[in-house]
């Protein structure tokens, strides 16, 4: 990473990086990495992740922020170089490579995550029925495993804290689209 960062620096605007789309984990992650390090980059969307891939690899663009399950196949096949994931701690499918923090950019955090939301006025005790029966879904072994081997993790958690982390990632994504200037298209 710290190669990386030093080659844009000599180079500024020359690299581009490939993500799935306007608006994706990859293209906030590059525009993050872009103001944690001071180098310009320019984003290249792509309509998924299979294409944003297929031109890394064919060298048509230099680099790629998309998600673990997109490039891990060719990692592991040597296709690819995985350079840092972008959360705060190792991901359990590629436990050698760095978090973006160990590679020398700080207060870098990107994650992907899914939850499953439920109309405003169902009753309190649905919603709990609910939250208790996904937890245990998630920490079944075979569901474990099946999402380890997607590059994922279960984590599970309580309404409470989820709308914690809605309101925590809306301000922090509302921030970085004003300070680099992302806008609708």
């Amino acid at each position: 990473m710290a190669e990386l960062v030093a080659l844009a620096k000599t180079k500024p605007g020359t690299l581009s990086y490939a993500t799935v789309g306007n608006g994706s984990p990859g293209h906030l992650a590059g525009e993050l990495m872009k103001l944690r390090t001071g180098i310009q980059m320019t984003h290249i969307p792509y309509r998924g992740g299979g294409p944003a891939v297929t031109d890394v690899l064919g060298g048509q663009v230099p680099l790629l922020w998309v998600s673990i399950p997109a490039a891990a196949a060719h990692v592991k096949a040597g296709k690819l170089k995985a350079l840092a994931v972008s959360t705060l701690k190792r991901s359990a499918a590629f436990p050698d490579v760095p978090t973006m923090q160990e590679a020398g950019v700080a207060d870098f955090e990107v994650d992907s995550w899914y939850a499953m939301f439920v109309p405003s006025k169902t009753p309190k005790a649905v919603t709990e029925k609910l939250n208790r029966l996904l937890n245990d879904i998630v920490q079944e072994p075979e569901i474990k495993a099946k999402l380890l081997e997607q590059g994922s993790e279960g984590v599970g958690g309580t309404p409470a804290a989820l709308a914690q982390t809605v309101d925590s990632e809306l301000g922090k994504w509302a921030r970085l689209a004003r300070d680099a200037s992302i806008k609708v298209e």
